[in-house]
């Protein structure tokens, strides 16, 4: 019961590289490292003497050579006939191909805790190279935009906008959203916003801006589907800001003017790389002093709480921005469709407003050039 070891079979002798007789009379704690030697003592010990038994207790013998044993050992006591203590049998089973296992299962963990960061890093650089830094200054127009990642942010999205100079009074401006997460969606993203940058400034109309992307994306071999509106803004001398766009497959824009109705506007076209043929429309709407065009992926109407879901709430919610500025309307709209989903937003929002600044007065010398 002090821990003399009495008897030993061949088999440890073997596995530690000891004679016999350097191993009987010896206590059974001195035949292990010294972090076994403080946990025998602190618990394989205590435990024995309170339960009568301990089973895969793990300790590391030290070999002849220096080495260590990694080892699961199962301890009981043994009594006399009155049930006195009298001794201790303990069976010792080599677990070094199991520590092996457990420590490369470590390692493993430990590479991939350290890839899942480099993956949440890389998502995250990819996704800034997606959208653009800044949106530019469109004279006469006040434009805003806001992306907010789902969850965590971890996964590389498929939501994006633009905006670019056509020509010294034309502008392009874009938001879309391609179906799906991760590296494959992140291409098909940058071939959408590259495509339509392309193919805006050689197309004279929204539509066969769509009908190309449609036309790029349906001809790919791992091809993704695509929903997207395009806008081709001039503004007016009046300070208006006409307005013609196309959708396919995307949410209708929202229009926000004084004394109306919030209402959607622009004719619905079909999802864009879904077939051979792009059917989509072009639409024109004017943009006064005071109007907002409100546009925005599906993560804002299919926010979910539960089993409600936030486009239910949108008609209320948009009829209280009428006369808001587009950075504030869009600013609202997205703190609202965050703030529904408890800040875990189950997919990627997109947020793009566009509104017609007042007029700025000119001096006559100005006008006359």
């Amino acid at each position: 019961m002090d821990g003399t070891i009495t008897r030993v079979n061949a088999t440890l002798l073997d596995w530690l590289g000891l004679p016999r007789d350097d191993v009987l009379g010896r206590r059974f704690l001195d035949l292990l490292t010294i972090g076994g030697r403080i946990y025998h003592e602190t618990h394989y010990a205590p435990l024995l003497r309170m339960q009568g038994s301990v089973r895969e207790i793990a300790v590391d013998f030290v070999r002849q050579d220096g080495r260590r044993l990694p080892t699961l050992v199962n301890s009981v006591l043994q009594q006399d006939d009155a049930g006195e203590a009298i001794g201790i049998r303990t069976a010792v089973f080599d677990a070094s191909a199991r520590r092996a296992y457990e420590e490369e299962l470590l390692r493993a963990r430990k590479r991939a805790e350290a890839a899942e960061g480099e993956a949440r890093e890389l998502a995250r650089v990819l996704q800034s190279t997606l959208l653009p830094p800044d949106l530019p200054s469109i004279p006469g127009v006040n434009i805003a935009a806001a992306y907010r990642p789902a969850g965590s942010g971890d996964v590389l999205g498929g939501d994006f906008y633009d905006a670019f100079q056509l020509s010294g009074n034309s502008w392009g401006v874009a938001i879309g959203d391609v179906a799906g997460k991760g590296v494959r969606a992140g291409v098909v993203t940058a071939l959408a916003r590259h495509t339509i940058r392309e193919a805006a400034m050689r197309e004279p109309s929204p539509k066969a801006v769509l009908a190309a992307l449609n036309d790029a994306l349906y001809n790919k071999d791992d091809a993704r589907i695509c929903s997207a509106i395009f806008f081709r803004l001039r503004v007016a001398r009046d300070g208006t800001v006409d307005c013609e766009f196309s959708i396919g497959g995307h949410e209708p824009p929202a229009l926000l003017r004084r004394g109306e109705r919030v209402r959607k506007v622009g004719t619905l076209g079909r999802i864009l790389g879904a077939f051979p043929d792009a059917s989509v429309f072009d639409s024109y709407v004017v943009l006064r002093s005071g109007d907002v065009l409100l546009s925005y992926t599906d993560g804002v109407p299919e926010g979910r709480r539960e089993a409600d879901f936030f486009g239910g709430h949108l008609p209320v919610l948009l009829d209280t921005l009428r006369g808001a500025t587009a950075s504030a309307a869009v600013s609202t709209l997205l703190d609202a469709a965050v703030a529904y989903q408890a800040g875990a937003t189950s997919d990627d929002i997109a947020i793009l407003g566009l509104a017609a600044e007042p007029a700025t007065p000119r001096s006559e010398a100005v006008e006359g050039r």
